[in-house]
């Protein structure tokens, strides 16, 4: 089983490992500078070591306020808000401890390498002041997390070019180091201005040490604007003419098909009534009126259904005029005949 136990609380233990450095590096100094003697020159003083900054009380207490918040956050399942309070109170504050806790809520987030940086981390920066028993835990840990990470270093022939791992930044070439990432599938975008963005996509198994290179090859010069010329006939007035030819097609259909559908059922009611005895003639003329009509409105729509879609079906098949064919059909020759009133007159053109 691997340790949860998070390390707290935060503000005390901050306010005593600052007391406790600055201190020791006042002892240090102190040590650090010999007695003159009366025969001997003063020894020059030694340079002052440069102090750490100490974080200000308001940063201390923002710093713990995120830090409890982390915990609370983890307590009730919510990891990745957790993360973020933990690193937020690191950056305020950097104490070790909040490394710790900042490395087992990655590892609940299968955030493996982030979570592995941070215990590498935690070991080194917390030192001696780790217990056994938490070393050992750490330990464990990172034995987990190395079959559950790769490296991968990237060689590129441009300097300066920034390195994309997933969408997210992971630093510029040359890079110091190989990078940790988790094992998986991973899409790597190398780009710079000036030049081709090259995008590779690889795939990293447990303990992986892959290389890539990349080569980036500068952006062509633009090669002046790109002239379009627009077509004699606008493919959208084609377009909305087979669309209106289908459509009135589907309508003319349906519409045959209720109309017809109508009329059938009143040739029926007609024969009905001429089966039965006692039908005035009133009753078969009214019949016999509503039969026809339907009927002879199906015959109609039918046939305009049929009309529409032999134009629709034409228009779908043809192929548009081209500017080539409709210069060549201006420049063949033709004649016309035109009948007037009182005349008639008849041109050709060469």
């Amino acid at each position: 089983m691997l340790r949860r136990t998070f390390e707290g609380p935060f503000a005390s233990s901050c306010l005593l490992v600052l007391a406790v450095t600055f201190s020791a590096g006042r002892a240090h100094a102190g040590d650090a500078t010999p007695p003159a003697t009366d025969n001997a020159a003063p020894a020059p003083a030694a340079p002052a070591a440069a102090a750490p900054t100490a974080p200000s009380e308001a940063a201390i207490r923002e710093a713990s306020d995120h830090y409890e918040a982390g915990l609370a956050l983890y307590a009730d399942g919510e990891f990745k808000r957790a993360a973020i309070e933990f690193d937020r109170a690191y950056e305020l504050v950097p104490n070790y401890r909040a490394l710790y806790n900042i490395g087992q809520v990655r590892i609940q987030l299968h955030d493996y390498a982030r979570a592995y940086k941070a215990l590498q981390s935690y070991l080194k920066e917390g030192g001696d002041k780790i217990d056994a028993d938490r070393r050992k835990s750490v330990a464990d840990d990172l034995q987990m997390l190395s079959t559950r990470t790769a490296t991968l270093s990237i060689d590129c022939n441009e300097a300066g070019a920034e390195i994309l791992v997933d969408g997210e930044v992971a630093g510029t070439t040359p890079l110091p180091e190989p990078l940790l990432l988790d094992t998986g599938d991973h899409r790597i975008i190398v780009r710079k201005d000036g030049f081709d963005p090259r995008e590779t996509p690889l795939t990293l198994a447990s303990r992986d040490t892959q290389s890539l290179r990349v080569d980036l090859q500068p952006t062509p010069p633009d090669r002046g604007p790109v002239v379009v010329v627009a077509p004699q006939q606008a493919p959208t007035d084609r377009t909305a003419w087979i669309w209106g030819t289908w459509s009135a097609t589907a309508a003319f259909a349906a519409g045959a098909a209720v109309t017809g559908g109508l009329g059938i059922s009143a040739a029926n009611d007609l024969d009905h009534l001429r089966s039965t005895y006692g039908s005035s003639r009133d009753q078969l003329d009214s019949a016999q009126s509503r039969a026809t009509t339907l009927l002879r409105a199906a015959d109609v729509l039918g046939a305009a259904a049929i009309v529409t879609g032999g134009v629709a079906l034409y228009l779908t098949l043809s192929k548009p005029p081209t500017t080539k064919d409709q210069e060549k059909e201006k420049a063949s020759p033709h004649a016309s005949l035109r009948l007037g009133p009182s005349s008639v007159a008849f041109s050709q053109t060469f």
